[in-house]
């Protein structure tokens, strides 16, 4: 059975969505600790749902997207999650290219922690 994707998708390429459709439920089990992982992969893979490390796979960059855009839209103050007109430049609006410039931010966030 496919996975239900609970977001938007219209920041995500057709890979990234097919990615998601066929391994979101097992990234979800492995997540909330429904599964165990068997492989360093996906201990890894665990991490970087943590937040203790930065996703370097593919599968785990996806995965990590779609999380921030789970927590994004669920944040009241982003009116675009509701399809209502956006507020001033807060959060990211969907686009790819707001999706990059915050991810850019943090990135150099999670380096900055990492070197104190």
């Amino acid at each position: 059975m496919p996975f239900t994707i609970r977001t938007s998708q219209e920041i995500f390429d057709s890979d990234e969505l097919e990615m998601l459709k066929r391994h979101g439920t097992q990234f979800e089990r492995l997540m909330k600790g429904e599964r165990l992982p068997e492989t360093a992969a996906q201990e890894r893979f665990i991490g970087v749902c943590k937040n203790e490390v930065e996703p370097e796979t593919k599968h785990e960059k996806v995965w990590w997207k779609y999380l921030r855009r789970l927590d994004w839209e669920s944040d009241p103050n982003n009116q675009s999650a509701k399809g209502l007109p956006r507020k001033a430049a807060e959060g990211f609006g969907g686009s790819r290219e707001a999706y990059k410039q915050m991810r850019k931010g943090e990135r150099a966030d999670f380096w900055k922690r990492l070197k104190e």
